[in-house]
This record gives structure tokens, sequence and C-alpha cells, in this order.
């Protein structure tokens, strides 16, 4: 019992003291703290300082504001969504420079991070629309070299089937259309249909 109320002049002297409650506020606390029955928690916690002796208390507490926000007409639905993702608030950085400048970091980090998620997928999105085109070209340019190898009596191979994927983004797309200025027939093979090279 000597404990207690040892505990509650420090509270009083000191907690109090330092978060700035009223008095009015500060006997509603001490009344209530005389008929809690729960187990006392700590009363800073990284220099937070809660007015609610356990977390019951509190819980009890939200429920009967809750309560009251419902009984006086409040959409609890509308609330929840609200309150759904809320998150803690975290500490802001200021730094100040040589010329005098204030940045905000925490802040412009916040909102660059959703920013920087977005441009790495729409970069994944893109590199998978290029190895698409990529693919698409490699096969027009192999039906193409098919079809021209069944209709010659040569081995027909062709040496634009060994592009790299930059070369076949590059000049891909003017073969397949036929407006490629170059001599086509560079590229082919024109040995015997059973070349040893190609065939063999």
């Amino acid at each position: 019992m000597a404990t207690t109320t040892m505990l509650r002049q420090w509270v009083t002297a000191n907690v109090f003291c330092l978060v700035g409650t009223s008095p009015l506020k500060l006997l509603a606390w001490m009344v209530s703290y005389s008929q809690c029955t729960e187990v006392l928690r700590d009363l800073i916690d990284k220099f937070y300082c809660s007015i609610y002796r356990h977390d019951r208390c509190g819980f009890d507490n939200v429920k009967q504001r809750l309560h009251t926000f419902a009984a006086s007409g409040g959409n609890t639905d509308m609330f929840w969504d609200n309150v759904k993702h809320a998150q803690k608030p975290e500490a802001v950085v200021l730094s100040h420079d040589p010329l005098g400048s204030v940045t905000l970091r925490a802040q412009s980090a916040n909102k660059l991070e959703p920013l920087r998620a977005a441009l790495a997928e729409v970069q994944r999105h893109r590199s998978a629309i290029a190895r698409n085109d990529a693919l698409f070209l490699r096969k027009c340019l192999l039906k193409l070299a098919i079809d021209r190898a069944s209709q010659i009596s040569q081995c027909g191979f062709d040496g634009r089937l060994c592009w790299d994927d930059e070369f076949v983004a590059d000049r891909g797309s003017a073969i397949i259309e036929g407006s490629d200025a170059e001599c086509t027939e560079q590229w082919w093979c024109t040995e015997s249909p059973q070349c040893v090279r190609h065939q063999g």
C-alpha cells in the first residue's frame, strides 16, 4: 500500500507535470486509478507517457468512446474504414545545411517510396514488353527464313537468325516489313541444299 501511495505521488509530481495535464484530468485519473485492479504497466515507455495504468484500461476507454460515438449517430463502418490503415507517425528529421535550407527527410522519403515502387513496376513491364517484341521479331524472321528456304534450291541458312537482341530490335522490323535496303542475299547461304557447314 505504501508503494502505491509513493508511486501516485511520483506520478503526480513528475509525469503529469511533464505532460501538462490539467488538475481536473489528474483528479479523474487518480479516482479511476484507485478503482483499477489491473497490474500496473510501465508509466514511461520510451519517453511516451500513458494515462492508462494497464492496456486493458486503454481498450475499455476506447470501447466506451466508440459506443458513445455510435450512440450519437456516428457511422462506425466509415470510422473503421478511415482508421483501418493508420500507422504510427514517424519522426521527422530536420537537417540544416550551410546555405540555410531545411529539408524534411522522412516526409520526402515517405512520398518517394511509393513512386520508386511504381517506377520499378513500370520498368519490369517495359522490359517484359521489349522481350516480347524481340521474340515476335525473331519468330517472324524464322518464318521468313523457312518460307524462303522451301522455295529455293540452296542451303538457305539465314545468318540474321544469329543476331543478338539489340540488333534484332534495331533492324528486325525493317527486314520484316521489307524496307531493308541491303541486299538480302548476303545473309543467306547459297551453297547446295546439303551444305556441310549448316546441314552437317
